[in-house]
């Protein structure tokens, strides 16, 4: 039968496992166990490293979700716009221009014009800033 003689492990001071390794076994025992550190620590430097990337890919999935919900809610928000506003006076029927009411259309159409154009720089410049990211981020 099988029988563990029990034997004293002569490292009682050191605290860190690095401290451990540096030590030189004075036995068998000592040895084996020895070895079995230097395999789990580097065990456990693999695991932390592979724990590091899975972390880093966390976060460009969550960067890339994000824009896809973003460019999602555009197109949805488009989709209930709708494209009625791109002509001035879009029912083609004839019209009389003139007073207040055309100058406001005008005045409106004009102002549509600019936001559409201001949300198109603000989309580029967004879009130039999250390449930027993921290029300083790989």
């Amino acid at each position: 039968m099988f029988q563990i003689i029990p034997e004293t492990i002569s490292c009682t001071s050191a605290t860190t496992v690095s401290d451990i390794l540096k030590m030189q076994p004075t036995n068998k025992r000592e040895a084996l166990l020895h070895s079995a550190i230097q395999e789990l620590q580097t065990d456990n430097e693999l695991l932390q490293g592979q724990v590091i990337k899975m972390q880093a890919a966390s976060i460009l999935n969550e960067a890339h979700c994000n824009m896809l919900r973003f460019q999602l809610l555009q197109k949805e928000e488009k989709a209930k716009k709708g494209k009625g506003k791109g002509k001035l006076m879009g029912d083609g029927l004839p019209k009389m221009l003139s007073g207040d009411e055309f100058f406001q259309r005008v005045v409106e159409f004009t102002q549509w014009q600019e936001e559409q154009e201001a949300q198109g720089h603000a989309r580029v410049d967004a879009k130039e800033a999250w390449r930027a990211a993921v290029e300083e981020w790989g």
